[in-house]
């Protein structure tokens, strides 16, 4: 079996409670694809699977009362393998 998956966000603020006090993050842009396989043996427990996925996000720090902003763009190629192992 083949797959493939995407993943996208919308512009929205970022709850995050590790940020100093009166820093806020806003995310910008998110966005990934991915694609993988799945292979059912029917004699193991578990199916083998190798699945890649690549996700860009893009956010924007800033501090209450100033200007100043900081942008972070975050970038993770992801690869996951699934297997039976006795």
């Amino acid at each position: 079996l083949s797959m493939t998956s995407s993943q996208w966000a919308k512009n929205t603020d970022i709850k995050n409670p590790q940020l100093p006090q009166g820093v806020t993050q806003h995310l910008k842009k998110l966005s990934g694809q991915g694609r993988g396989t799945i292979t059912v043996d029917l004699t193991k427990p578990v199916p083998s699977s190798k699945a890649s996925t690549m996700v860009n996000m893009f956010t924007v720090l800033k501090k209450e009362n100033s200007s100043n902003t900081m942008d972070m763009n975050i970038s993770m190629d992801l690869t996951v393998l699934l297997s039976y192992l006795p």
